[in-house]
C-alpha cells in the first residue's frame, strides 16, 4: 500500500515534498441513510464473513445518529431479523452506550459509555480472540472479554438483529477485517477511503454509490447488499481522504458568523476563527484557502507560540458559495508528516422569508398598556433557503408602522397605549446575517378588556408563554383564566390567578418540576396532566432518581368535574426504572 510523506526542516530553510500526484478529496460525501425502522443492508451469508469461533477481528466505520434507542447495530450476524440465533453484533445498547454481543450477553467497557448524537463518530471494535477494545474517534474507551460462535446460517447486516434495531441516521465506510488492528492503526485510519487490497481486509463497504438499491464490497470479496429501506443523501461534515493524499488529516477548524455566532451560515467576508486545534508535536501553521499541496507556501509558516489567529478575511464571493479554509501544520525542528485542518462556512445573501399575521386582537387590562411581541406577529417565518438547508431565524423585532404609536421606541416589541387599531411591521434577521422587513403589516386593534382571559392558540406554539395565544396576553396576577379547547403547555410557574378553568376536551400539560398552576379557584372539566420522565438512571453523584415533572396546584379551591381528569399515568419514572 503506497504512502506519501511531506516532511520539513525549516531550521535549514529547506521544505521537501515527496509525493506522487495526491488526489485532492470531495466536497461532499454520499451517504446512506437510515430510518430507524427496518432500514439496513443485508448482505447475506458470504463465505469470507463465516468465521471461526473466536477468532479475531475488527469491525469499524463511521455513523451519525440522529438519535438513540434501545439497540442501534453498526454490524450484525444473526438468524434473519429475529431476536434469537446470534453469532455477534456490534453498535450500541440503551440508548447510546457503545457495546457488542456475544451471541448471549452483552459486553461493554467499564465505566460504560454513552455516545453523542447529531455529529459523525468514527466507532472501532477491535477482537484478539479474548478481549474486545472499544474505539470512539480513534481513542480506546475501555476493553472488556468477550466471544462468540459463528451460526453459519446467520445472515450478516449492516443493520440491527429486528426491525426496531437499526440506527437513526447514517453511516459510512464500513469495514470487516481478520485481525485485531492497532489503536494506531485505527486513529489514524479512520479518515482515508482504503485501496481494497489491504491485507487482512474481509469486508470493505464504503456505502457511497449515491444511487440504487446494491452497496457494494471494494475488498476483492464481493459481498454485494442490498439496501432494504435506506436513502442515498449528500453530508457536507463528513470528509474522507483517498489514500496516498501525501499528508493527514487533523482536528477540522470552526467558523462562525461574527455576528451571529452561526457556524453554518454567514453574509460577511469576515468570520470568527472559533476552534484552532493545534495538533500535539507541530510547531508551525499556515493557513490557506488552497486544499492542494500546491497551495502551501514554504517561506510562510507561522509560530504557534506566537498569537493565533482568531479571524479570518475572504474575498466576497459573487453568488452563494461554500468557503472553506485549511490550515496547515509541520514542526520546524525535526521531520513530521504534513497535517491539514479544514473549516468551511457557506457565504450566502440569501434573505429570511417573512410571513406575518395579518389582524390581532388584544385586550387592554385597565390601567395597563398592551406590549405586542414579534412572536405575536409571525406565524410561520423561515430564515430562507441556502445550501438546501432552511436557515434558522435569530432575531425577530415588532416596529410600529407609525413610529409615534409606540411608547417603547427602539426596543424589540412595541407598546400601545389606547384603544385602536395599529398596523405593525415584522424585522427579521437570519443566522447569515441578512435582514429584511415584512412588506405585509399586522393590524393590531386594542379592546377594552372583557373580565376574563381566553386562551385562543393563536400562537405559533402550544406554550402557556406564547402571548399570541391568549385574547389579553400571557395571564398575570389576578385574572380569570379559561382554556376552552386545544392543548397547551406550561412551562413555568402561572401568575396567581383569581380563577383557572379547564374546559371538557381541553388539555393542560405541566413541565417542570418547578411550573405550578396557582389560582384561588381551580375547575378541571378536562385533562391536566404532566410531561413524561426521561431521565433514564440515577444520578451520577448521588445515586438518587431525579424526578422531572409533576402536577402541582395551588389554590384555594379544587373542583375536578365528571369528565376532569388528573392524569399521572405512565408519565412518571420508566417502567422498571426509578426509586423502588
Amino acid at each position: 500500500m503506497k504512502r506519501y510523506y511531506f516532511a520539513s526542516k525549516l531550521a535549514i530553510g529547506l521544505v521537501m515534498l515527496v509525493l506522487l500526484s495526491p488526489r485532492v478529496t470531495s466536497a461532499t460525501e454520499k451517504v446512506l441513510s437510515f430510518s430507524g425502522t427496518d432500514s439496513y443492508v443485508n448482505l447475506g451469508m458470504p463465505d469470507v464473513l463465516q468465521m471461526t469461533n473466536n477468532s479475531p477481528l475488527t469491525v469499524e466505520g463511521w455513523v451519525y445518529l440522529n438519535a438513540v434507542d434501545t439497540r442501534d447495530m453498526l454490524y450484525s450476524k444473526n438468524d434473519g431479523r429475529k431476536t434469537s440465533g446470534y453469532t455477534h453484533m456490534f453498535g450500541f445498547y440503551e440508548n447510546g452506550k457503545i457495546a457488542a454481543y456475544t451471541g448471549s450477553a452483552w459486553r461493554e467497557p467499564n465505566p460504560t459509555v454513552t455516545v453523542d448524537t447529531e455529529r459523525w463518530l468514527h466507532v472501532a471494535f477491535s477482537f484478539d480472540g479474548t478481549n474486545l477494545t472499544y474505539y470512539i474517534d480513534g481513542e480506546s474507551v475501555g476493553t472488556s472479554a468477550f466471544n462468540f460462535n459463528n451460526v453459519a446460517a446467520n445472515t450478516v447486516k449492516l443493520g440491527g438483529y429486528d426491525k426496531n434495531s437499526d440506527i437513526d441516521g447514517m453511516k459510512s465506510e464500513i469495514r470487516v477485517w481478520d485481525h485485531a488492528r492497532s489503536a494506531q492503526t485505527i486513529a489514524f485510519e479512520r479518515y482515508f477511503r482504503l485501496d481494497g487490497d489491504e491485507d487482512g481486509l474481509l469486508g470493505y463497504w464504503p456505502l457511497n454509490e449515491g444511487s440504487g438499491s446494491e452497496v457494494f464490497d471494494y475488498s476483492g470479496n464481493d459481498s454485494t447488499g442490498a439496501v432494504v429501506n435506506a436513502t442515498w443523501s449528500i453530508n457536507e461534515d463528513l470528509r474522507l481522504l483517498p489514500m496516498g493524499s501525501g499528508f493527514h488529516p487533523a482536528s477540522p477548524l470552526t467558523l462562525a458568523d461574527i455576528e451571529t455566532g452561526s457556524e453554518h451560515f454567514t453574509n460577511s467576508n469576515d468570520v470568527d476563527l472559533v476552534t484552532f486545534p493545534l495538533p500535539e508535536g507541530y510547531d508551525s501553521y499556515q493557513i490557506t484557502q488552497n486544499g492542494a499541496l500546491s497551495g502551501i507556501n514554504t517561506s510562510a509558516w507561522n509560530s504557534v507560540t506566537n498569537t493565533l489567529p482568531t479571524q479570518l478575511n475572504f474575498t466576497k464571493p459573487d453568488s452563494d458559495t461554500n468557503i472553506v479554509f485549511y490550515a496547515w501544520f509541520t514542526n520546524s525542528m525535526t521531520t513530521v508528516t504534513l497535517r491539514r485542518s479544514e473549516g468551511k462556512i457557506f457565504y450566502t445573501r440569501v434573505l429570511p422569508v417573512p410571513t406575518v399575521r395579518a389582524t390581532l386582537t388584544r385586550e387592554g387590562l385597565p390601567g395597563s398598556n398592551v406590549v405586542i411581541y414579534a412572536s405575536d406577529l409571525d406565524v410561520g417565518s423561515t430564515g430562507g433557503v441556502a445550501n438546501e438547508t432552511v436557515l434558522t431565524v435569530v432575531e425577530r423585532v415588532a416596529l410600529a408602522a407609525e413610529p409615534g404609536d409606540d411608547l417603547t421606541l427602539g426596543e424589540p416589541y412595541v407598546t400601545l397605549s389606547v384603544e385602536g387599531d395599529y398596523p405593525l411591521l415584522l424585522w427579521l434577521k437570519n443566522e447569515a446575517g441578512n435582514t429584511i422587513t415584512a412588506a405585509a403589516t399586522c393590524l393590531v386593534s386594542v379592546v377594552s378588556y372583557s373580565g376574563e382571559n381566553i386562551w385562543t392558540g393563536n400562537g405559533s406554539t402550544d406554550l402557556w408563554s406564547d402571548p399570541a395565544n391568549w385574547s389579553a396576553g400571557v395571564p398575570v396576577a389576578g385574572q380569570d383564566v379559561t382554556v376552552n379547547s386545544g392543548s397547551l403547555r406550561l412551562t413555568s410557574a402561572s401568575a396567581d390567578l383569581a380563577s383557572f378553568t379547564l374546559a371538557k376536551g381541553a388539555t393542560l400539560s405541566v413541565e417542570g418540576w418547578e411550573s405550578a398552576l396557582k389560582a384561588d379557584e381551580i375547575i378541571v372539566a378536562g385533562t391536566l396532566t404532566h410531561a413524561a420522565q426521561t431521565v433514564t438512571e440515577p444520578d451520577s453523584e448521588t445515586g438518587e432518581w431525579i424526578p422531572q415533572h409533576r402536577i402541582w396546584l395551588k389554590g384555594s379551591n379544587l373542583t375536578v368535574a365528571a369528565t376532569g381528569v388528573l392524569n399521572a399515568d405512565y408519565v412518571g419514572y420508566l417502567p422498571g426504572a426509578g426509586p423502588g
